[in-house]
């Protein structure tokens, strides 16, 4: 496989958990870098997937754009190559049909997790017939072993399919996916505010129903036309204020995410957008009186 994800590093033999074989059976490119998976795809002829996430990884905390994934999906094709969308995060996010939808690229197979069944165990794999009938029990009228086994717990599991069935019901027949992503910019609203009025060299940016934090010179609209080195905008804050700020919001009744930053539902009110703005404030208010800032 070849990944396009953020810049790791193994040990020898291998992350843990993961076998030195997987490691180094995977190629993997720095963020939006192009030139390097063309250069990948000209050089080998062995490359069986470049899987991704569409919105870019901790959903678009580095953030890309359609014309990066037309680039990507031409460069495939052309070469053979499966295109795989992790859409863990990004389906029903970023559009009812997922950020494919949005942004108008079709892969071949995509990914998804508990975000289809509104929060319950469950997950699916979706994608061209072609390639994933290895999966397929039914050959014609016959019942067979298939090619490729698919194990799962939750394998038909009737509470998650029908807690999966809802959930698309619900995001086909509501503006969920709207409301929330209006959700997400009032809070990014609210924050930025905040950050005029002390004058700090952070900001808060996001595209769909998210938002991340960012310690550094460059505006929302600065990261959005590249001009942030994607290793400020991912891993640059030390991990201690990263803690302190994520017990701060704790500490005013508010949990975000640890990278920092957060997901919206369609379920947060105005009130929890307030509560949000708040615990940002108070929150930085502290670090800066103890000079964390």
């Amino acid at each position: 496989f070849h990944g396009w994800h953020d810049h790791v590093c193994f040990p020898p033999g291998g992350a843990p958990g993961v076998i030195g074989g997987i490691v180094e059976d995977t190629l993997v490119a720095a963020p939006n870098d192009l030139r390097q998976v063309e250069d990948w795809l000209a050089l080998h002829d062995d490359i069986a997937a470049l899987i991704l996430e569409p919105t870019r990884a901790t959903f678009g905390q580095i953030p890309t754009n359609g014309e990066t994934l037309w680039r990507l999906r031409e460069l495939t094709s052309r070469n053979g190559v499966l295109l795989i969308f992790d859409e863990v995060i990004s389906g029903f996010r970023c559009a009812p049909g997922g950020a494919q939808q949005y942004y108008g690229v079709a892969p071949d197979l995509t990914t998804l997790a508990k975000i289809l069944s509104g929060g319950y165990p469950g997950a699916a794999l979706a994608g061209r017939a072609d390639v994933l009938r290895v999966l397929d029990y039914r050959h014609g009228e016959t019942l067979q072993s298939p090619l490729v086994a698919h194990q799962g717990t939750y394998n038909a599991a009737p509470v998650s399919a029908a807690a999966g069935i809802a959930t698309l019901q619900e995001v086909g027949r509501t503006n969920a996916v709207t409301r929330a992503a209006a959700t997400a910019a009032a809070i990014r609203d609210g924050i930025n505010e905040a950050i005029r009025r002390r004058g700090l060299k952070w900001c808060a940016y996001g595209q769909f129903s998210d938002f991340h934090l960012y310690c550094g010179n460059e505006t929302p609209e600065e990261i959005y036309a590249g001009k942030a080195p994607w290793k400020a905008l991912k891993g640059s804050i030390p991990l201690e204020l990263v803690n302190k700020i994520r017990a701060g919001f704790l500490l005013h009744g508010v949990d975000i995410a640890a990278w920092p930053g957060g997901f919206t539902s369609a379920a947060h009110t105005d009130d929890d957008v307030a509560r949000t703005v708040a615990a940002f404030e108070s929150t930085f208010d502290l670090l800066a009186s103890e000079g964390a800032l």
